[in-house]
């Protein structure tokens, strides 16, 4: 019936494979309880812890937000591309990977729990596209832009603070299709450390922006 999988946790273990996910009281190493369990639709590819309170659990199909340590199924999010793995960039937002760049899941804590696909989603006028491949990326990632006219553009690199760490591309720029090649460092040529940055473009005074994760 599949692989074991665990997951250490505060209230227990998790433990996983294929449809089944089981909580285990662990307080007691002689007498391990089962204290939930829940069926899956799909296989479990994947468990991410979500905060103190909640997991995603991954299948192909789709992201599920769990309750702990009940097992409550709180939410899905069902995407339009299967989410290939999951990255962290706090103690409970995450960020989906899929074969046309990153997803961000809705962090566990909000009621409303949806989609919200944010790489290249603020399309404005003059900016027709923004992405980075490959995305996550190590050591570097070229960033693509297309412009519906010419004019005088900026794309800049920022980090989750909102400083700005390295601006990619300034100047005159003529429409259609343009490539900068990002190498990870900053504007001093120093080294960057991995996370999530965010591609902003300033083009005909509007703004277009994406994420990218530099994985290191």
């Amino acid at each position: 019936d599949g692989a074991r999988r665990v997951l250490p946790l505060a209230s227990g273990v998790m433990v996983y494979g294929n449809q089944d996910i089981w909580m285990v009281d662990t307080s007691d190493p002689q007498n391990l309880t089962v204290t939930s369990h829940l069926t899956s639709p799909y296989p479990v590819e994947q468990a991410f812890k979500a905060g103190e309170y909640h997991l995603y659990l991954v299948d192909e199909k789709a992201v599920h937000l769990v309750r702990l340590p009940d097992l409550a199924d709180v939410g899905v999010l069902v995407g339009t591309l299967p989410i290939k793995t999951l990255f962290t960039s706090g103690s409970d937002q995450m960020w989906g990977m899929t074969v046309e760049g990153l997803v961000e899941l809705p962090r566990a804590c909000q009621e409303d729990w949806k989609p919200s696909a944010v790489f290249g989603d603020t399309p404005v006028p003059g900016v027709v596209t923004i992405a980075a491949y490959p995305n996550p990326f190590n050591p570097q990632t070229m960033v693509h832009f297309t412009l519906e006219k010419a004019g005088i553009i900026k794309l800049a690199a920022y980090d989750l603070q909102g400083r700005c760490v390295r601006v990619l591309d300034e100047g005159y720029r003529t429409e259609g299709e343009h490539n900068v090649l990002w190498d990870g460092r900053d504007d001093t040529g120093r080294q960057l450390a991995s996370g999530l940055f965010l591609l902003k473009l300033t083009a005909s005074q509007q703004e277009t922006t994406g994420k990218v994760m530099m994985v290191r």
